[in-house]
């Protein structure tokens, strides 16, 4: 499933569904000076969440922030990007919002760069 969504000048085009835990979509931006091709994975924090708890019993508890994680080298065509959000789904507002945080972020580099409050998990 592919398909291509824009709105004020923002294109992304979607590879998974939205709506949902997570999605993969792509869109072009800038890292360092250089124009690539995110090849980016959305992600809720509770996805996060259940991913990492792996085995460990449902109440363990766990605390995330919210993150941009940028591999320390990438394909041009393809840099690959995952953000953790503390959002309910990633939607399409979500998707937008996210592309412009990553255009509008000064000093992008690759590496993981964590933001905002930490968030408990399973919530209380």
């Amino acid at each position: 499933m592919s398909s291509s969504v824009s709105q004020n000048k923002l294109v992304y085009e979607a590879l998974e569904p939205l709506d949902g835990p997570s999605a993969r979509i792509r869109f072009s931006g800038h890292l360092q000076g250089r124009e690539v091709i995110w090849q980016a994975r959305l992600r809720t924090l509770e996805d996060v969440w259940r991913e990492r708890r792996g085995g460990e019993p449902a109440d363990t508890p766990m605390i995330l922030r919210q993150y941009i994680d940028i591999a320390p080298d990438g394909d041009p065509t393809a840099w690959p990007l995952e953000v953790a959000l503390a959002v309910p789904a990633i939607d399409a507002p979500t998707v937008f919002k996210t592309i412009i945080m990553i255009h509008n972020y000064k000093r992008l580099a690759p590496g993981r760069h964590e933001y905002g409050p930490g968030h408990r998990f399973p919530a209380d």
